[in-house]
């Protein structure tokens, strides 16, 4: 069976690191909010970097994406802007650069999806 598109074991610890039970959770579903609130513009932002080629521009948004949805248990969507940051740290922003942004971009719908429903009080 796959994966889903969040490790669900990542949110349980970040709830249980921000006090637990329904206050920990209370405070994750904010800080979801927040994160469904930007991370489209810091995509944007990404793909405009990489189709630029401004590499500092390009690591910088992956390395927030990265880290953040790292944080939620995102972990193809961490994964793409991982190897999206690592490209931008090359240099490599050529068509491999374009599709791993296509890639992050269709992961971030299914973690989008699966945040949505947690920061909703569903998941």
């Amino acid at each position: 069976m796959a994966a889903g598109p969040i490790d669900e074991a990542t949110l349980e610890r970040l709830a249980s690191s921000c006090g637990g039970g329904a206050e920990g959770w209370a405070f994750v579903r904010e800080l979801i909010d927040t994160f469904l609130d930007e991370a489209p513009a810091q995509l944007a932002a990404l793909r405009n970097a990489v189709e630029q080629s401004d590499s500092d521009q390009a690591r910088l948004a992956a390395h927030t994406l990265k880290s953040n949805g790292a944080n939620f248990g995102a972990v193809a969507f961490t994964e793409a802007c991982r190897e999206l940051e690592a490209a931008s740290t090359r240099g490599e922003l050529g068509g491999e650069a374009v599709a791993l942004v296509d890639q992050a971009e269709l992961e971030w719908e299914r973690a989008r999806d699966a945040l949505g429903r947690v920061a909703g009080g569903t998941g």
